[in-house]
């Protein structure tokens, strides 16, 4: 038992049920909300997804044996091609089945209706909660290597601080690109950010220069994202930001 992950169970249900193709090969899965994996965890699942293919290597000797008995063939090529076969096989069945599926996910419109469920069914302090780490997930890949951009919930609202070792205009040009970029993710319903938007959760920012002593603050809300020129729908990451080190 564990506590439900609460979006990814609620675009589930969303999609199987506007899918019947969708439930027919996912079936109903509930999603279980777990701290990130250390790597050794990680080690361990991608040791698991490939064992399957050590498991095939008694059925390749077996069937080089048999060719090689009845047509004399070479037993060293029929075990590769039996792999090879296998591989293919596999390979090509999993990705033909993840394009399906995501093609489908993607098809039925299921953003709103799924943070909409989520609130009627759960507490907002516990959707929050675990929205804020799939947050800090994705900064994290956004950022990376930067590992000091995370979010945290402080008065009722999500907050960000970031230390620049920079000064005067140089810090005012970085501080300003990154509010633009932050406003892009906020606003961008493609991202785990833009799911504040559904709990009313604001951005506010504050960034600070060490050498000038000085702290930029400003607020993201979902109305910003309807003002001319505030969102760039990825200005921000299309001129290329690179956070300097802090």
């Amino acid at each position: 038992s564990g506590e439900i992950d609460i979006i990814n169970t609620e675009w589930e249900n969303c999609v199987t049920s506007r899918s019947l193709l969708y439930w027919v090969i996912r079936g109903d899965i509930t999603f279980l909300h777990q701290p990130p994996q250390s790597d050794l965890v990680s080690k361990l699942f991608q040791a698991a997804v490939y064992s399957q293919y050590l498991i095939i290597v008694p059925f390749c000797h077996l069937f080089a044996k048999m060719m090689r008995a009845r047509y004399g063939a070479n037993y060293f090529l029929n075990a590769v091609a039996g792999f090879a076969a296998f591989v293919t096989v596999v390979v090509s069945s999993g990705y033909a089945e993840q394009t399906a599926l995501y093609r489908i996910a993607q098809s039925v419109g299921c953003d709103v209706p799924t943070m909409t469920a989520a609130l009627d069914k759960y507490s907002k302090p516990m959707l929050t909660r675990q929205l804020v780490a799939r947050i800090n997930v994705e900064l994290l890949a956004v950022f990376k290597p930067s590992k000091v951009l995370k979010v945290a919930f402080e008065n009722e609202a999500l907050t960000m601080k970031f230390n620049y070792n920079l000064s005067g205009s140089d810090y005012t040009t970085m501080a300003r690109k990154f509010q633009s970029l932050m406003t892009d993710l906020y606003c961008d319903m493609n991202t785990q950010l833009s799911r504040a938007q559904f709990l009313d959760l604001p951005l506010d920012l504050t960034q600070r220069s060490q050498l000038d002593q000085v702290e930029m603050k400003s607020r993201i809300e979902p109305k910003k994202c309807y003002e001319a020129g505030a969102f760039s729908l990825g200005a921000g990451l299309s001129n290329g930001l690179r956070l300097p080190p802090n």
